[in-house]
C-alpha cells in the first residue's frame, strides 16, 4: 500500500507508476492522478487535505509550502533546526573561529550591534545578569573586586598632585549623606571620565559632581561637556 500524495488516498502498490528516481521506485502520485495532471485536469479525488509523510498526519493544503510537497511546513521547519544544532555541535570550534574573525573585521558593526541590543532588552538583559550572579556567587564577586581593583588603580594614576583630598572626600560625604537622606542611589560622578577610548579625566574635586544612580550608568564614560560633535553623534 501507499500514499497517493495528489489526492491523499492509499492505494496499492499497483497504482502506482514506475520512477527509478524514487526510494520505493514508485511515482508519488497514483496513476489516475497522474493521468488527469498530463491531461490538464485536477486529480479525479482532488482533496482539500492530505498526509504529511513525516508526522503521517492530515493537514491542510496551506500547511505545505507547496502543492507537491511531501512534508508540511511544521516538519520542515523541525528538521532545519535539528540539522542546525547538529552541524553547530559537529563544527562549534569552527563557528567559533569564523565568528571571531568577522568580530575583528568589523568592530563598529559589531558595536551597534550590541548597543541596539543593550536598547532593546534592558529590562531581560538585567534580569539574566541578576540570574548569573546568583547562580555563581564567586564568580561574580571575583569580577567585582576586579573591578573594583582596576578602577581604584586608574584613579591612583589619575590624582593630581594639587587636588585637595578634603574636599574630594566632602563630595563622596555628601553623595552618602543623600542617599541616606532620600532613600535614593545618588552617585559621585567624573564630569570627564576617568578612562574612555578618547579622553582620561583627572581624579580631582573639579571633575567631581553628585548625579543620581540612573543618570550615572546612561551616561557611562562616553559623554561629557563640551566634547566633539563628532564623538557626540557616535556616542548615540
Amino acid at each position: 500500500m501507499k500514499l497517493c500524495y495528489s489526492c491523499g488516498i492509499t492505494k496499492s502498490t499497483s497504482d502506482f507508476g514506475s520512477h527509478a528516481r524514487f526510494k520505493d521506485g514508485l511515482q508519488p502520485s497514483c496513476k489516475q492522478c497522474t493521468n488527469a495532471r498530463n491531461r490538464g485536469e485536477p486529480p479525479a479525488k482532488e482533496r482539500q487535505a492530505r498526509y504529511c509523510k513525516q508526522c503521517n498526519e492530515e493537514k491542510p493544503l496551506v500547511a505545505y509550502a507547496t502543492a507537491s510537497a511531501r512534508f508540511c511546513i511544521s516538519c520542515l521547519k523541525a528538521n532545519a533546526s535539528a540539522q542546525t544544532r547538529r552541524w553547530y555541535a559537529a563544527n562549534r570550534e569552527r563557528k567559533s573561529m569564523s565568528n571571531k574573525r568577522w568580530q575583528k573585521a568589523n568592530p563598529e558593526q559589531l558595536k551597534k550591534i550590541w548597543t541596539k541590543y543593550r536598547n532593546n532588552n534592558k529590562e531581560q538583559r538585567r534580569l539574566a545578569i541578576n540570574d548569573w550572579r546568583r547562580r555563581n556567587p564567586d564568580r561574580a564577586m571575583h569580577h567585582f573586586v576586579l573591578a573594583n581593583a582596576n578602577r581604584r588603580a586608574r584613579k591612583a594614576r589619575a590624582i593630581a598632585t594639587w587636588a585637595n583630598h578634603f574636599f574630594i572626600n566632602e563630595i563622596y560625604a555628601l553623595a552618602r549623606l543623600r542617599t541616606n537622606i532620600t532613600g535614593y542611589q545618588w552617585h559621585v560622578d567624573h564630569i570627564v571620565p576617568l578612562y574612555s577610548p578618547v579622553v582620561c579625566g583627572l581624579h580631582c574635586e573639579a571633575n567631581l559632581q553628585i548625579v543620581s544612580a540612573t543618570h550615572n550608568r546612561k551616561k557611562s564614560n562616553v559623554t561629557w561637556p563640551n566634547m566633539p560633535e563628532a564623538l557626540c553623534s557616535n556616542s548615540i
